[in-house]
């Protein structure tokens, strides 16, 4: 007969198929319950997007490393508020925005080509080359929009989050963020009129 002991360890093993197919939601309920070892699914399951945030605020990668730590270690101690209604994800971004901001001191849109699409490989030098050009245009366009419009673009497109997550991340009303975004998408498109970025990305 299997011990209590070997039931709770094998339930809370975090690289079992099982628990990897748990709900946020669930790991959040069984983490505040005494199951802390499943925080880490959440961290693999969300380290890149937060660390891909970083790098809108810092640009040494050991600035970054440090940042995504302490995001996650304020989500776990913060876990208890979290409103099981709305999503994880949205709740961590929250927090991870708004550290970056309070640590960086800065709120200008630090939009790096992490954020789009890497070149393919397995294209010709010529493709990469025109492809990498269109992913710098298109990121120094967003870079320059004001602020909040590019955190705006840069949460509802890069991190694909809802106009009324982004609200609550950046603290303004939902019928704001959509204007931002309205406003922001015209004056990208205007920006990359003619550029090698037109003919790649939809905007």
């Amino acid at each position: 007969m299997q011990s209590q002991h070997e039931s709770n360890t094998h339930d809370t093993d975090t690289e079992s198929p099982a628990a990897l197919e748990l709900s946020d939601v669930v790991i959040v309920e069984r983490v505040l319950a005494g199951e802390v070892e499943l925080f880490r699914i959440l961290v693999d399951r969300y380290q890149r997007p937060v660390y891909r945030l970083g790098f809108r605020f810092f640009r040494a990668v050991e600035d970054v490393e440090d940042y995504v730590q302490d995001v996650f270690l304020k989500a776990y101690l913060r876990l208890s508020q979290f409103c099981r209604r709305g999503r994880f994800y949205s709740w961590l971004m929250r927090i991870a925005y708004t550290h970056g901001i309070d640590r960086s001191g800065r709120k200008k849109s630090l939009v790096t080509t992490e954020y789009l699409d890497s070149p393919d490989p397995r294209q010709g030098t010529e493709e990469t080359a025109l492809r990498s050009l269109a992913r710098e245009e298109l990121r120094a366009a967003v870079a320059d929009l004001p602020q909040p419009a590019g955190a705006c673009v840069d949460l509802f497109f890069f991190f694909e989050l809802t106009h009324k997550e982004v609200s609550r991340i950046v603290g303004i009303r939902v019928n704001t963020v959509k204007s931002h975004i309205c406003r922001a998408k015209r004056r990208l498109r205007e920006r990359l009129a003619n550029t090698q970025a037109e003919a790649y990305y939809e905007v």
